[in-house]
């Protein structure tokens, strides 16, 4: 197309943004769905900084829209943080307040674990602790917390932890029975 310029969009910055963004405003991925109308394997797909997907303008302007950014500061921007004039998140926050869904779990770490991740079907096969990372993707989880909660559940007896590469080094935590 003769004078359409082709612009290269930085996606793994985009996906560091949208995540982060996110859990600033302490939405899940539902509650971007709800918010957006885009489907949550999209938005997950936007968040991964592996992406090859470009996002068209309607979807940079829902979340401009969304997160008081820029578009430009969307696309670029390190360390962005959500701006001043918040009434989308906020009209969505008032309509959807009873949907906990839509909002992160304000509980701890380790009531999380318990609430969410040890009722788990797969919990029952075991875990590694990227495994439940990438399951739990809509909270903001980092290894060395979730790991040293789950060692903490092992010595209360609630979880079992096995070496099953006998490497010492990758774990896989199941729970009892």
């Amino acid at each position: 197309m003769k004078g359409k310029k082709q612009v290269t969009i930085d996606l793994s910055q985009l996906a560091k943004n949208l995540k982060s963004l996110r859990i600033e405003a302490k939405l899940s991925i539902y509650g971007v769905e709800a918010a957006t109308g885009f489907s949550s394997d999209h938005i997950r797909q936007l968040e991964r900084t592996d992406n090859q997907v470009n996002p068209n303008t309607k979807t940079l302007l829902a979340y401009s829209n969304l997160y008081d950014v820029s578009i430009d500061d969307l696309l670029k921007k390190v360390n962005i943080r959500i701006g001043k004039d918040l009434t989308v998140l906020h009209q969505f926050k008032n309509e959807n307040i009873m949907n906990k869904e839509y909002f992160h779990n304000k509980n701890s770490l380790p009531d999380f674990l318990l609430s969410k991740v040890l009722p788990h079907p797969e919990m029952k096969k075991g875990l590694k602790i990227s495994e439940i990372i990438t399951m739990f993707s809509d909270y903001d989880l980092k290894s060395k917390a979730v790991s040293r909660e789950m060692s903490r559940l092992v010595d209360k007896g609630k979880v079992i932890k096995e070496d099953r590469t006998g490497t010492g080094a990758v774990f896989h935590y199941k729970v009892k029975g």
